[in-house]
């Protein structure tokens, strides 16, 4: 009977081990595939990150690109702003001379003016002075010659 019931235990013992390693199975299976997914998911966040830092890269150097140009565009503008100054300047330069002609016509034009009009009205002085002096003369020679008087 001893051996009976130790035949029991060892056949007890034997089902708790299959049991065990049934449960020690599904929990292996379990942690590999719990192993797989996670490793599928640190993949999946690794190239979402890659792709991130990519776009972030991309990004950078078309913002790099974008700096350039407004620079050169600024330097060109610039020098443009530069060569104009100096061609007005230098054109200014060129004129100058035409232009102080000009100012001195304009001045003698005012000295013709206020000259004539002197000399206008010194004539207007004349020619009253002349009729004030033909209007005492004419009658005494109209009446000389007609010898009224």
């Amino acid at each position: 009977m001893s051996e009976d019931t130790t035949q029991k235990d060892i056949g007890r013992l034997e089902g708790q081990i299959k049991g065990v390693e049934v449960q020690l199975a599904s929990i292996e299976r379990l942690l590999r595939e719990q192993n797989t997914q996670a490793s599928d998911s640190r993949k999946a966040l690794y190239d979402r990150v890659g792709r991130v830092e990519t776009a972030i890269e991309v990004s950078g150097k078309v913002e790099a690109q974008v700096r350039d140009r407004i620079d050169r565009l600024e330097v060109k503008v610039h020098d443009r702003i530069e060569d104009l100054a100096k061609s007005v300047d230098g054109q200014f330069e060129a004129i100058e001379p035409t232009i102080e002609a000009w100012r001195d016509l304009l001045r003698t034009g005012r000295r013709i003016s206020i000259i004539m009009g002197v000399a206008g009205l010194s004539l207007a002085g004349v020619m009253t002075a002349l009729a004030a002096w033909f209007g005492e003369t004419l009658p005494a020679w109209v009446r000389s010659w007609l010898r009224l008087g």
